[in-house]
């Protein structure tokens, strides 16, 4: 079909209806429904809705619809768009009746509606990425995951439900993500994408006079912020990673549009709400924030290693005092035994001065600590507002100041919620602009089929209205079809207006805030793992991280009791403190910071617990790699994600058991209190002795040392070593030093074998022929076992070929070759015999000595269905080698080659049956001539293609013969308009014409016109012709040199310009006619509405 036809045989889209059971079997076609209702909605459910007659014409009379009954809640509705399928669940069916018709409306949603009948109760998940939760929430239903977009899968969030729906729980994730879902009804799955990566921008314009029937567009600015605050999970906030300290991000981009001005502060253009002072001010002071910025992350770099090494030092410092409380506690025990202590005093010195040395070290990294916190402060003082605005237009920046709060207990990590806050801040910058339009049902309009497969939910379109100054690009996230109206109802939303350069550039320039800072570093996670970690963890970093109180009274500020409780401060150390309150006693190093130990009514909470014995009827303790259960039932260890364990009783001995697909534990490993060990895996050792049976499948490592060993076989080294139940070596390599004794022995790769049986060797090729060598001689044998040759002692015989003496008679060749390696001699009485199909033959027979013998071996030999190999010179008797020359008026002739004579043309030509040739010579230059190829025709396009070495090759444009097909770029097809075409004469044809007419009308030095020669037949004599077309090195001149073709390299890698591929510049002209064809049909529809 040609480019802009319309295509008749194309019929408009209509939706097809179709009633099923629950299974998806069909037990009814929706012909008659009317007032069919399809609206589509970008990560939402979509819904469609019917109406259906009680009564329908049947031959001519109204009879009852047999559809009626059919339509059942909960039914499912198949709804084919040309190929789109999509299947709907029956949610409402209402009838309605009134003086002309009686109806029976339905309702219905997509399928994922089924996932609004699953509930979720008491889900806690904490740390899993989107894969996971996504898994946890489809459990249970007949949904699963399709697509879920590898950036979601890296990042880790957060959730705890008490009740909720699937469904519901489904675009909760899809919120926390940041993601939009997407429901497959067909085959059932949920998919979690990028919202950019849903649809594209196929080119849809609407416009005035062109399918655009309404426009509304609303501007909402409530919902609009320049100050966000943001909090995670436990009140986490962005304050250690955002530049300036505080808990929120600010942006103040919308209201400094359209400020612009010069190097020099020259004000270009002001801005519609900001005073000009301002807008100076809030620019330099951003100019500051982004100055800093390398410094601050420097900043934040150094205070992370240097609390890297203070958690190292202060571990290490406990491990010191641990072992300073033993050695005391050693010296406690000798001194109640009345024994020496000496010794041990001795270790307790040399432990309290490392104690000591380390406590140095600790406070020489907390200094640097306090350093960079320092210089952090100062930074922070620097970029301070009021540091860089002056009272009036901090006043009036306040005016512009629009807080809200977002908090998602979701995140846990400190960097993931800074993340996501710039991703949500930069949705609420500015007022939301909403756009709400009517266009015509084109999809019903045939000469509309270019535009049929351009309207898809999330697809971009350009919407175009003068009047009201529209000109935007925008995302469709809701689609409603009235099939019925012929009507689609389209809202766009997260609108980007189209802006010229200048423009874009100054928005540019003011889209950015103070705390638009991403930084590098390790997530600080709390110790929080993939899993809960246990209720130890969440008394100490929740219960009572908030717990701050100022207490101060009694003496020396020692000892304070008031309504708040007792409190107990070390006076040599005033961070070390005790408080007793609400039936709890807490102990904080860090003055009151931190309450890492506590003593409560029921339990004892600390990060390090202390003894020589713990007793109890049950011992739990967790952490992020499982849980270790000590009760009656023995000892067990599960790992974090209960798939592990590993259990010890007095009962079943010692289990390793791990969960199948199904959920249930199976046993890995197993030692039993009678002493049997049972296991699945494979069991390595270096050494080890076993004194009763050893039964195994595969035995790995280490030496094994035997006396018998009994099994149906051995292998070794991956079958490079077997010896099978019959006895049977095979050793695929090896050196053998001794004797090798075997009724057969055999060796094969993939092309041949070989068999020594009996004091005979066979060797077979794998197509069958083999060779067989005894004391009897050599017999060679075909792949039927026909046998060809043999030798002996005393002679050689053949079915193909036999010799005496120097002398070659050939016999006949069944379909092979003639290899002569050296020399062909013919015997003395000058014959060679004449063969028939498959054989060698000459012409005739061959006398030597005369100019016939000389004539039939310039022909050669010719081989019917074989070869001819010929490595050496064929030889006539009288040793002259044979040629062909053509010459002026005598035709070929035959006769000993030598130079080529004057006025000549040489060639070699080989002859073809029915007058068929193929020439290659000489006729002052070198030539390739064909009458065969002429004169076979073709109507196709040219598709020979000649290298720079002169290969010819066929030139094919099929996807199969090509790597890395990408699109071209298109910007570059103006180039062609830079071209001038050009006309020339051929430099080889003028040459050739001026030696043509040199002969026939020749003169002497003195231009004297002297006897003209004879010019050879076989030359084409050519003509002073006039060509007309592009010439190659302007192609490249203008940019163009991907459709030039170069030579062969020279010793400098250089390529010399050769050609033009012509067949591949018209290419270039479809983005222009494109380009043409757009603005044909934009001037078109401004003549319409002129016109109009």
């Amino acid at each position: 079909m040609r480019l802009g036809t319309i295509d008749l045989s194309l019929k408009p889209q209509k939706p097809k209806l179709s009633i099923c059971k629950p299974n998806r079997v069909k037990i009814g076609e929706l012909t008659e429904a009317y007032n069919i209702k399809h609206d589509v909605f970008l990560g939402k459910v979509s819904e469609l809705s019917f109406t259906i007659p009680y009564l329908v014409e049947d031959k001519h009379e109204l009879v009852g619809n047999p559809n009626i009954d059919k339509l059942k809640d909960r039914y499912l509705i198949k709804l084919e768009l040309g190929n789109l399928i999509e299947w709907y669940i029956i949610n409402d069916v209402t009838d309605s009746s009134d003086e002309t018709k009686d109806d029976k409306n339905v309702h219905c949603y997509s399928l994922a509606w089924q996932l609004n009948d699953k509930l979720i109760r008491g889900l806690e998940e904490t740390s899993v990425n989107a894969t996971s939760i996504l898994n946890t929430a489809l459990l249970g239903s007949t949904w699963g995951i399709g697509y879920i977009d590898s950036d979601f899968d890296i990042r880790f969030r957060s959730f705890e439900v008490s009740e909720s729906t699937v469904l519901d729980f489904i675009f909760q994730v899809a919120d926390t993500f940041a993601t939009v879902v997407e429901f497959n009804t067909v085959n059932r799955s949920v998919s979690l994408k990028k919202e950019e990566s849903i649809g594209t921008n196929k080119g849809l314009r609407l416009s005035y006079g062109k399918y655009l029937q309404t426009l509304s567009r609303q501007s909402n600015s409530d919902e609009m912020v320049t100050r966000f605050h943001v909090f995670g999970n436990e009140n986490l906030s962005i304050q250690n990673l955002n530049m300036t300290g505080t808990t929120f991000l600010e942006n103040f981009s919308y209201f400094l549009y359209p400020f612009k001005m010069d190097e020099n502060e020259n004000i270009i253009s002001h801005s519609y709400y900001m005073s000009d002072n301002l807008c100076k001010a809030q620019i330099k002071y951003q100019d500051l924030i982004v100055a800093r910025k390398p410094t601050f992350k420097s900043y934040l770099t150094q205070l992370e290693q240097h609390q890297t090494t203070l958690f190292t030092k202060e571990t290490e410092m406990t491990t010191l005092q641990n072992e300073l409380n033993i050695i005391e506690d050693k010296i406690y025990i000798a001194k109640g035994m009345e024994e020496d202590t000496s010794t041990l005093d001795a270790q307790k010195t040399t432990k309290n001065n490392e104690i000591a040395n380390k406590q140095t070290e600790i406070n020489n990294v907390k200094a640097q600590i306090t350093t960079v916190n320092n210089n952090i402060s100062a930074l922070r003082a620097e970029i301070a507002v009021e540091n860089n605005f002056t009272v009036d237009e901090i006043k009036e920046r306040n005016d512009f100041i629009i807080e809200k709060t977002w908090q998602d207990d979701n995140f846990i990590d400190e960097q993931d919620l800074y993340d996501e806050a710039i991703r949500r801040f930069e949705e609420l910058k500015a007022p939301k602009t909403t756009f709400n339009i009517d266009i015509i049902n084109f999809l019903n309009v045939i000469e509309e089929q270019r535009n049929w497969n351009k309207l898809s939910i999330g697809d971009t379109v350009t919407i175009n209205y003068e009047l009201l100054g529209v000109n935007i690009t925008a995302k469709i996230i809701e689609i409603h079809f009235d099939y019925e109206s012929d009507n689609i109802s389209l809202t766009i939303s997260n609108t980007a207006d189209i802006l010229d350069e200048a423009t874009k550039l100054a928005k540019k320039i003011y889209d950015s805030y103070s705390t638009s800072t991403s930084l590098d570093m390790s997530k600080y996670k709390w110790n929080e793992s993939a899993k809960k970690m246990g209720e130890v963890n969440e008394i100490i970093n929740s219960e009572w991280d908030a717990t701050k109180r100022e207490i101060s009274a009694g003496v020396n500020n020692s000892i304070s009791i008031s309504g708040r409780g007792i409190v107990i401060t070390n006076p040599d150390d005033p961070l070390k403190q005790l408080i007793a309150q609400s039936g709890v006693l807490a102990l904080t190093m860090d003055g009151g910071n931190t309450w890492k130990t506590a003593i409560k009514p029921d339990k004892i909470v600390a990060e390090v617990v202390m003894g020589k014995l713990i007793t109890g009827v049950n011992l739990v303790i967790e952490n992020q790699s499982g849980t270790y259960t000590i009760d009656g039932n023995g000892f067990n260890i599960t790992r974090s994600d209960d798939k592990v364990k590993i259990g010890i009783n007095v009962s079943d001995g010692i289990k390793i058991q791990a969960k199948d697909v199904y959920g249930q534990w199976k046993d890995k490993f197993y030692a039993d209190t009678n002493g049997n060990l049972t296991f699945s895996g494979t069991l390595s050792g270096a050494d080890g002795t076993f004194s009763g049976t050893v039964s195994a499948g595969k035995i790995i490592g280490g030496t094994m040392e035997a006396t018998d060993i009994t099994g149906g076989s051995i292998n070794i080294g991956n079958g490079n070593f077997t010896v099978n139940s019959s006895g049977e070596m095979v050793a695929k390599s090896g050196e053998f030093s001794g004797t090798i004794i075997g009724s057969i022995i055999k060796s094969s790769d993939k092309n041949t074998s070989l068999t020594i049986n009996a004091g005979s060797m066979k060797v077979e090729s794998s197509l069958g022929a083999y060779v067989t060598v005894s004391p009897n001689g050599i017999v060679g044998y075909d792949n039927q076992g026909a046998q060809k040759y043999s030798m002996d002692a005393n002679l050689v015989t053949s079915t193909a070929l036999a010799t005496v003496n120097k002398n070659v008679y050939l016999g006949t060749l069944q379909g092979g070759e003639v290899r002569v390696v050296d020399a062909f001699g013919l015997p003395s009485d000058g014959a060679v015999g004449s063969y028939s199909y498959r054989n060698l033959r000459c012409r005739d027979v061959i006398s030597h000595g005369n100019i016939e013998a000389e004539y039939i071996a310039s022909k050669g030999a010719l081989i019917a269905g074989g070869d001819l190999v010929v490595t050496g010179d064929i030889f006539a008797n009288q040793g002259a080698v044979a040629t062909q020359t053509w010459v002026q008026q005598q035709g070929y002739s035959t006769g000993i080659s030598s130079s080529p004579v004057f006025n000549s043309v040489t060639a070699d030509i080989f002859y073809g049956r029915e007058g068929g040739s193929l020439a290659m010579g000489w006729d002052g230059q070198q030539f390739f001539q064909s009458t065969t190829i002429y004169n076979r025709t073709y109507s196709s396009d040219a598709n020979i293609y000649i290298t720079s070495f002169g290969t010819l090759g066929r030139s094919t444009s099929a996807s199969k013969y090509k790597l890395n097909i990408e699109e071209y770029n298109v910007s570059k097809s103006k180039n062609i308009l830079d071209l001038t075409p050009k006309t020339w004469f051929d430099k080889t044809a003028t040459e050739q014409y001026a030696e043509y007419l040199t002969k026939i009308s020749p003169v002497d030095i003195e231009g004297n016109p002297v006897e003209p020669q004879e010019v050879p037949e076989m030359i084409d004599i050519p003509y002073m012709e006039t060509h007309t077309g592009l010439i190659a090195e302007d192609v490249e001149a203008v940019g163009l040199s991907e459709f030039v073709t170069y030579g062969a390299p020279d010793e400098n890698g250089n390529r010399e310009v050769e050609g033009l591929e012509y067949s591949r510049l018209w290419v270039l002209l479809i983005p222009l006619v494109k380009e043409q064809q757009t603005k044909i049909e934009e001037l078109e529809q401004r003549l319409i509405a002129l016109e109009g």
